[in-house]
């Protein structure tokens, strides 16, 4: 197996991956950057948008369109070869963590024979 570096890229802590088959591109987040990274093999031209906090995961979405979890938010991205300025559209904003702590240590100790409503 030959291994072939296809960009150089200034990277803190790339992850999750994720190839979208439509458009051609590889599309991952470099967490502690708090940037979310799309990368084109046909052009190796790789387009970010600079999200100003950690991002923990990547997910395609819609046509040129990704969904990045913050840490406090999830947003909708546009990565198109048309745009621009890329902004991050904000969709939604994540409970708090004592609120997911909580619910996490409910289910961990409701046996799976009790009704949880």
């Amino acid at each position: 197996v030959e291994v072939q570096r296809l960009a150089s890229l200034d990277l803190k802590y790339a992850r999750s991956p994720v190839w979208d088959k439509v458009n051609d591109r590889l599309h991952f987040a470099d967490v502690l950057g708090e940037k979310v990274l799309s990368f084109s093999p046909a052009t190796s031209v790789c387009q970010s948008i600079d999200m100003n906090e950690y991002v923990g995961c990547v997910s395609l979405y819609q046509k040129d369109r990704v969904f990045a979890i913050g840490s406090e938010k999830v947003y909708q991205l546009i990565f198109n070869d048309n745009l621009v300025e890329r902004v991050p559209l904000h969709c939604a904003i994540l409970p708090p963590l004592d609120c997911m702590v909580h619910t996490i240590l409910f289910f961990s100790t409701t046996k799976s024979s009790e009704p949880l409503w």
